[in-house]
């Protein structure tokens, strides 16, 4: 064969693999995207499918759209086609060109639903076809495709300064979309929704089924079990409560057992193991329990009792029983999942590097719910939980216990004269290991208790390398003192929740380690991974999570460093722990008052803007109507949206309960009694390290700790606690604080928001026809997305570096995660309506002239945008007719045109969402900045703006609820231009001063900041003798001290104002 046909036959093989891979890749987008074939492009997929062993040029395609595509439909194809080549051509992008199609579409007008035709992926979701959607979404979602392909400087070896202001405060919701590699969306993907996914997992044990078919199974959940035990404790059994509640819990385990004929009780009085290995319970005798101080006898259930018993034991065996099925399944699951992901790093050479990064919190034994047994049996079985106070006590008397028979044991076998035959010994052997390896096991669990760096959950109080803790424990659980067990009402649904948790989290971790991996495999560098690796840590191991602001690493590990190289011992724990308390009380005092969440109600018009005045009505009428509520409330527990544990960090702790507190207080005062034997015996170690731990137990439940957690709670939810047996003064406070609920509490609107937006979210994708109902698993996702678009992600893996972390979250820039969210959701408003109408814009090829024509080109949309827009107009006719004066009554009047549903509203609504969505959200917050930064605290010369006015308006809650629907980017801009007018003009400095504040209120930085700046402008005016603070009701912005403290004076800026304020004056003279 000669060189030349060798030559060619290379050339043509390798022009066959092309097309192959093309092939491939192709069968890969339509698995994602269905079949792509629309009717009005049908005659040019026919000609694309007879040359798809050829690859085209620009020019080529551009020729056969003209010759098979009519010429309203040209763009719309071109664009199509320009989207699944790219994805075809990326493919580690086609995930999130996946989501930005899907969520685009749901922009849909009401003139385009009709056009809109949908085909079926492999995995049976209906995706619309691309070239039947309209190019105003078209061209957003190719806005998305630039972006990704181009990526965010965040992801470049060099970030730079813009790079490092998408890090830090660009959400990951928004950044992921322009990661290249893909790993980011991944991540976002698990790490974003993980707590919806867990209690959405959760409910579907805590709650009886509602659907038809559901309900035919079974009509209970966990929540309906717990409910029948107090009920059947507090209106059957002549018994104490709690002491129901234990009876109902041993016999679930088999402690206690009763006949099912007579109801005669008996309880066995401990466990013991077996030669088998196994442990069952031994010696019965009476059931006993205490009354008035006297311990009683309880025989039996009476027949009424016994058969009651009788349907809640069965319901709740059923449970368990169902849930340990499940169970299995995710363990064999996971325990496959895992092995996978390790082969695929081993293969690389990558294992130790996936332990660097994602670290063994896979549980593939779901030993969860602190010292839980975690075995599902068919049979006989409770959750093994403990009281966290109890757990370190009980460790260490099981040491000794276990020490004294190894001791023994060993002396036994040891011994030539014990006359044991070979079998014998052989036995006692197999419990001489058993007994070593629970020692180590045991051990290893003291050493994280005594440990003082050892960090924890403020929330759980779980050690956060949870995996440590668990998988040591798995085989010394039973060593543990069976009678301190738990017994109260919050077991099962505390077992639920773990569970729930933990399978999701292993989901979670393993998608994880994929992601991230399959990066490092292709080459990407330490920012893209790091960013991606950095949402991971927030959701799982947040000490861990990077926390950085201008560049400057705030993390706790980093911060106790530094401090200790100035000699200022601080542990990362006592960071930690500290700010997690500070930020409690600037929670309570910054939310106090009754009119916190009726200032949340103002989001509402959030929702008015996406989707109109009519879908809106339609969606707040389907939450409140009764023949429908309880369908959505059915559908949105599925969801798991309305778990508002992830809103700030201060919810009641399951450490604050009150009796985890007793236990602790217990443990505390035995502990003490250690320190004094261990000084009796001189020995030091042991004096230092329970001194130590006590130390750090004290600090957990002390009464500031205590105090300031509470209060958060009650604030945000208007609920305090009380023990059952609490004195009639708890109960008293505890039903007080239902009166102060005749304002709804922050919890109340924050789950009514966020319902609401679920039901617009569902209805609409409904009304565009990608859902066939709202039950439909198209539905439900739509509505989770609305609502994190609308009322955003409230958790430290929702944001970017600069809000989460103890120190810059949630001190610096406190109470900003919304706002800092709502800004950028205002600016990606805007670039979405221009985009929307900007035909002809190319894809970033680096080249300046296709910049330069994009960039032209959307500034004239922009311009367009602004200049049709019914405000604008209405200031425009003012200015002509009679001046600013007039400009603002026209304005107003447009407003309520549009607002109210004007024909020009719903005409636009008809034909471009993108652009209707911005007209409604800009003319509401203009007008509303406006009048707040104008007017209100606008000239001294405007008659609204005089000091009594500005300073009470300020002050009242209400306040703060009407600057919600303002926007915080144009009071910024009208702050800065002031501050420059002012200098420009050469205006006094103190009223340039005034400004600053308020600018700086406006920026992404938070409470902790502000307070820091007023702080210094406070010990300025001091230095300069300023005798202002001697006046009565100094401005907001000029009352530089109140504003540096307020934040930290239990009752904010009432308590300042009653307290803080007359101290201050008396000490000062002022």
């Amino acid at each position: 064969m000669s060189r030349c046909t060798t030559l060619n036959q290379s050339l043509e093989d390798q022009r066959l693999q092309e097309w192959a891979d093309r092939h491939a890749r192709r069968n890969q987008i339509e698995g994602m995207l269905g079949e792509q074939k629309a009717s009005k492009t049908a005659r040019l997929s026919k000609w694309l499918s007879e040359k798809q062993q050829d690859v085209l040029t620009e020019k080529e395609l551009n020729s056969a759209i003209r010759a098979y595509v009519k010429p309203q439909d040209r763009e719309q194809a071109k664009l199509a086609l320009e989207i699944i080549s790219r994805m075809e051509a990326n493919p580690l992008i086609e995930d999130q060109m996946y989501f930005s199609i899907i969520e685009n579409s749901r922009y849909l007008a009401e003139n385009d639903i009709d056009q809109v035709e949908y085909t079926e992926n492999k995995n049976g979701d209906r995706v619309p076809i691309l070239d039947t959607l309209p190019v105003t979404i078209l061209r957003n979602i190719q806005g998305d495709l630039n972006g990704a392909l181009n990526g965010g400087k965040m992801f470049q070896n060099n970030r730079g300064i813009l790079g490092n202001m998408q890090y830090e405060w660009g959400s990951p919701r928004r950044t992921m979309m322009k990661d290249p590699s893909g790993t980011m969306f991944k991540v976002n993907e698990v790490t974003e929704q993980f707590t919806y996914n867990a209690q959405s997992f959760a409910n579907q044990y805590l709650y009886a089924p509602k659907s038809r078919t559901g309900a035919k199974v079974r009509d209970y959940g966990f929540t309906t079990i717990a409910g029948d035990v107090d009920f059947f404790a507090d209106y059957t059994m002549d018994i104490p409560a709690e002491d129901t509640w234990k009876l109902f819990s041993e016999i679930m385990e088999g402690r206690t057992i009763y006949d099912q004929r007579t109801g005669f009780i008996m309880r066995h009085k401990e466990e013991v193991k077996m030669p088998n290995g196994q442990f069952e319970w031994r010696n019965l005798q009476p059931f006993t329990y205490r009354e008035n101080g006297k311990e009683k006898i309880l025989k039996g259930f009476t027949p009424a009792q016994l058969q009651t018993f009788q349907q809640i034991e069965s319901e709740a065996r059923e449970m368990f029983k169902l849930i340990g099925k499940d169970m299995e399944n995710e363990i064999a699951y996971i325990s496959q999942a895992e092995g996978s992901l390790k082969r695929r790093a081993k293969e690389a050479g990558l294992e130790e590097w996936l332990e660097s990064m994602i670290g063994g919190l896979v549980d593939d034994e779901l030993l969860i719910a602190g010292l839980n047994a975690g075995e599902m049996k068919s049979g006989k079985y409770y959750p093994r939980m403990f009281l966290r106070g109890k757990i370190t006590l009980n460790l260490q008397e099981a040491l000794i216990s276990q020490e004294d028979a190894l001791k023994k044991k060993k002396q036994t076998l040891n011994n030539p004269d014990s006359g044991m035959d070979t079998l014998a010994k052989k036995q006692l052997a197999d419990e001489i290991f058993d007994h070593e390896f629970s020692i180590l096991a045991i051990q290893r669990q003291l050493d994280m208790a005594f440990d003082q760096n050892q960090s924890y959950n403020p929330t759980t109080g779980d050690y956060n390398r949870t995996q440590s803790w668990y998988k040591n424990f798995k085989n010394v659980t039973r060593v543990m003192n069976p009678n301190d067990m738990r017994y109260d009402e919050n077991v099962m649904e505390d077992y639920v929740n773990n569970v729930s948790n933990a399978v999701i989290r292993n989901d979670a971790i393993i998608k994880v380690g994929n992601a991230l991996l399959d990066a490092k495999i292709n080459g990407f560098n330490d920012n893209v991974i790091g960013a991606s690796k950095d949402i991971f840590d927030a959701t799982f191991f947040p000490q861990n999570a990077a926390s950085q602001m201008f560049g400057k690493d705030l993390k706790a590990s980093t911060i106790s460093k530094q401090l200790g190289q100035i000699n200022i011992p601080l542990s990362e724990e006592r960071i930690i722990n500290g700010s997690n308390s500070l930020s409690n009380m600037t929670t309570a005092n910054v939310l106090f008052g009754i009119f916190q969440g009726v200032v949340n109600y103002s989001a509402l018009l959030l929702k008015l803007d996406r989707v109109g005045l009519n879908d809106f009505v339609k969606a707040s009428h389907e939450m409140t109507d009764p023949k429908r509520r309880d369908v959505w409330r059915d559908i949105i527990a599925k969801s798991g949206i309305n778990t508002f544990s992830e809103f700030v960090t201060t919810y009641f702790s399951h450490s604050m309960r009150p009796e985890e507190v007793a236990a602790y207080k217990t443990e505390i005062k035995q502990f003490e009694a250690m320190v004094k034997k261990a000084e009796r015996t001189g020995n030091i170690a042991e004096i230092k390290k329970y001194r130590n731990y006590i130390k750090k137990q004290k600090k957990k439940i002390g009464p500031f700790k205590r105090a300031v957690e509470q209060a958060a709670n009650y604030v945000i939810t208007r609920n305090l606690y009380y023990k059952k047996n609490a004195p009639v003064l708890g109960k008293i406070l505890e039903t007080g604080s239902l009166y102060a609920k005749v304002m709804p509490s922050i919890n109340d609107t924050e789950q009514m928001l966020r319902s609401t937006s679920f039901i617009i979210g569902a209805m609409n994708e409904v009304k565009t026809g990608r859902a066939k109902d709202i039950n439909s698993k198209e539905a439900i996702d739509a509505g989770i997305q609305m609502a994190m678009n609308l009322d955003f992600g409230l958790s430290h893996q929702h944001v970017g570096a600069a809000l989460r972390g103890p120190i810059a979250g949630q001190q610096l820039n406190k109470m900003k995660i919304w706002h800092v969210q709502k800004a950028g959701f205002d600016i990606r408003t805007f670039t979405k309506a221009v985009r929307s109408m900007t035909p002809d814009l190319e894809l970033s090829n680096g080249k300046f002239n296709t910049k330069a024509m994009n960039a032209f080109r959307l500034g004239t949309s922009g311009i367009k945008l602004l200049a049709t827009n019914p405000l604008t107009k209405g200031v425009a006719a003012g200015l002509i007719t009679g001046g600013l004066g007039a400009s603002l009554p026209l304005a107003y009047l447009a407003t309520a045109g549009v607002t109210l549903g004007s024909n020009k509203s719903k005409k636009m609504r008809k034909v471009n969402n993108y652009v209707a969505h911005f007209n409604s959200a800009f003319i509401r917050q203009a007008l509303v900045t406006g009048l707040m930064d104008l007017v209100i605290f606008g000239a001294p010369a405007t008659l609204l703006a005089n000091s009594w006015l500005k300073r009470n308006f300020f002050a009242s809650g209400m306040s703060k609820g009407i600057q919600g629907m303002g926007s915080s980017a144009i009071s910024l801009g009208i702050a800065l231009t002031q501050i420059a007018a002012g200098l420009l003009k050469g205006e006094d400095e103190k009223e340039i001063e005034k400004l600053i504040p308020r600018a700086l209120f406006h920026t992404p930085v938070g409470i902790g900041a502000g307070a820091l700046y007023a702080a210094g402008k406070w010990a300025q005016d001091v230095y300069r003798h300023d005798r202002k603070y001697e006046l009565e009701n100094l401005d907001h912005w000029e009352d530089n001290r109140k504003r540096a403290l307020s934040p930290y004076i239990p009752f904010g800026k009432f308590g300042y104002g009653v307290a803080a304020e007359p101290v201050i004056r008396r000490l000062s003279g002022t």
